[in-house]
């Protein structure tokens, strides 16, 4: 016992940089037992819930990475501007986002294209509509962060000019920003029901469009 009690005060005390990288490794060892857990759960609800966070997660980190790609290319270009040319700029920017979300869900979604014909075989119309579905949600949500960052970015410029440094209309900027992507949204839908409008009707392709525009255009409003 006296041999075992002298090595165990003669062992040093583990330091905290150590510990550290040991919570880390066994916190991320957990981490993905429970995602593995959670996706080949029994419960159905569970396993698409599960993939739905996670689907969400990995397009926030590649929105975020692509953002800040972009956001580097427009910052070279207006630094040493004043800060309201700047604004601008980043409002510009912004309004890119929202621009490329409306074209590129308008061209997956196949609107202004013709109809398959009519001989074609159910199921293969089946999965192709399925297919569709998918590659709209996929790029609806990631095009959503990367106008939500982009929103969130130029928001933020205008909190940094001169007449919003007081804590009060620093304040002022939320609901002016709201407001402003609130008519943002309602211009966007007037254009999409203007082109659904165009035919006469609005069928299933513009349908889609339409749905997905709006929830990204409420990830971004949420975001911001």
């Amino acid at each position: 016992m006296n041999i075992l009690s002298v090595r165990l005060a003669e062992e040093e005390e583990p330091e905290p940089i150590a510990v550290g990288i040991a919570v880390t490794l066994l916190g991320s060892v957990s981490f993905q037992m429970g995602l593995l857990y959670l996706t080949n759960h029994s419960d159905r609800d569970m396993r698409r819930y599960s993939y739905g966070v996670i689907n969400q997660t990995v397009s926030i980190f590649c929105a975020v990475l692509l953002f800040q790609a972009f956001d580097d290319v427009v910052e070279r270009f207006i630094e040493g501007l004043s800060l309201e040319l700047q604004a601008c700029a980043d409002m510009a920017h912004m309004l890119m986002w929202f621009t490329i979300l409306q074209l590129a869900l308008a061209w997956i979604a196949g609107v202004g294209t013709e109809d398959a014909p009519e001989g074609k075989d159910g199921k293969a119309k089946k999965d192709e509509n399925d297919r569709t579905g998918k590659d709209l949600k996929c790029y609806s949500v990631l095009l959503a962060h990367l106008a939500g960052f982009a929103s969130i970015n130029a928001w933020g410029s205008i909190q940094q000019l001169t007449a919003f440094r007081t804590p009060l209309m620093s304040f002022a900027v939320l609901p002016l920003a709201a407001c402003g992507l609130f008519a943002l949204q309602r211009a966007t839908d007037y254009v999409r029901e203007t082109v659904a409008a165009g035919d006469g009707e609005k069928d299933e392709k513009e349908t889609s469009w339409d749905r997905e525009c709006e929830d990204a255009e409420n990830d971004v409003m949420g975001l911001t």
